[in-house]
């Protein structure tokens, strides 16, 4: 039996509630002694919890009503990640964990009075998929638990609670098998962040490999300049074993292309000249000339021929396939899906004549712009359509009216 979670009328506006917040929030910190200090803290994270639980319920009552079609997204996921500006990871974190506390009312009860923590909620979420149909028995348990014990006791008892089944054993092997995820994306400052799951095996192999190339420079000799922490040691291991890959030359092609990686570097930059740039293909990321000249000392180099507002030069009707110059231009411009909320990787994306070709629509990059295939067939077979310029067009519902922006 699914129970839903649902929400009550709003009794005041949410202006009056963000100036209750605002009165609560306008005190200076300093003039508390500790024990208000704690106080104070306590009040605060049991809000949280209260509110956290609140957008769960939130999330859940999306999900029924299935917005995100009329935003031309693929689902819920996308439409929370667009909506709230989260990762995308992080959508489907909070989906999981609402739909999980959908099917336990009294887990759900516990959450919005405050007495569950974030953690607690994870926890259960992951409980809850390898143990469904045992774990409405459990819901007063957990409830306890988590009022009575901390965070680390809590853990070891839900894990125990399903080691002891026997039969949840192969269901849990199973579930982190399909738990398995890794997220990789740029950040504001230029750095690139890791984040991921492993099961037990994959983890066992990524540490093995990793472990194999630092021991192997340690091997080869000790140097006293050598001042890397063991997390750098890890980082450039990691770096290693990839570039390793991509130099065997055997990866298949993706996009018409094998996988490489690129630098988008005008020709002032290379000749050491002032005021030229260099960016890295897929995250963006500016670096300095010298490291783009070390970078095209050991590269192919494929030439963009621009006009004078740096625009590169299109092939005309010549052909109705997308050249991998042209691809390569549309990338440097696009980056990502440019559907409004998406901004899937340009490796998942299909190149879409705004105007196709046979009806008059030009190879050209005033004419090309990236979408990834789901959105490509919205295009294409629900009506949608694109207006305005390619630097910053509109995209338009089958009934004319705009898609909402960001």
């Amino acid at each position: 039996m699914v129970t839903a979670i649902t929400t009550t009328e709003p009794t005041v506006e949410p202006s009056e509630v963000r100036a209750v917040i605002d009165a609560y929030l306008d005190v200076e910190l300093d003039r508390l002694d500790l024990d208000q200090l704690f106080v104070r803290l306590r009040e605060v994270d049991h809000l949280l919890r209260r509110l956290e639980a609140e957008r769960l319920a939130l999330v859940s009552a999306c999900e029924r009503r299935q917005a995100h079609p009329e935003q031309g997204l693929l689902n819920t996921t996308q439409d929370l990640a667009f909506s709230l500006g989260l990762s995308p990871g992080r959508a489907q974190g909070l989906l999981r964990q609402a739909r999980a506390l959908e099917k336990l009312p009294k887990i759900a009860a516990a959450a919005r009075r405050g007495d569950l923590n974030s953690m607690h909620v994870r926890v259960i979420t992951d409980l809850s998929e390898v143990a469904e149909a045992r774990l409405a028995k459990w819901e007063d348990f957990l409830v306890e638990l988590a009022t009575t014990r901390t965070g680390s006791e809590f853990n070891h008892a839900a894990a125990a609670l399903a080691n002891s089944i026997d039969d949840l054993r192969e269901q849990r092997a199973s579930h982190r098998w399909r738990r398995r995820q890794l997220r990789v994306s740029a950040r504001l400052d230029g750095m690139v962040a890791l984040q991921g799951l492993l099961d037990p095996e994959s983890g066992e192999t990524v540490i093995t490999a990793l472990s194999g190339l630092i021991d192997q420079e340690r091997k080869s000799g000790y140097n006293p300049r050598d001042f890397r922490s063991p997390g750098q040691r890890r980082a450039d291991a990691l770096t290693e074993i990839c570039r390793s890959h991509l130099e065997r030359g055997d990866a298949s092609s993706v996009g018409g292309e094998r996988p490489h990686m690129s630098v988008l570097v005008d020709l002032q930059t290379l000749q050491g000249r002032a005021g030229g740039i260099a960016e890295l293909g897929r995250t963006g990321a500016v670096i300095t000339p010298e490291q783009a000249r070390r970078l095209a000392c050991d590269a192919a180099i494929s030439r963009i021929i621009t006009n004078g507002e740096s625009q590169p030069l299109d092939v005309g009707r010549t052909t109705r396939t997308i050249p991998a110059g042209i691809r390569r231009a549309v990338v440097a411009r696009d980056r990502s899906c440019r559907w409004p909320g998406c901004g899937r990787p340009h490796r998942w994306c299909d190149v879409h004549h705004v105007r196709h070709w046979v009806e008059g629509g030009e190879t050209s990059l005033g004419n090309l712009i990236l979408t990834c295939r789901p959105h490509h067939r919205y295009l294409h077979e629900a009506g949608y359509r694109i207006t305005g310029p390619l630097t910053s067009p509109t995209f338009l519902h089958p009934n004319g009216t705009p898609i909402r922006a960001p």
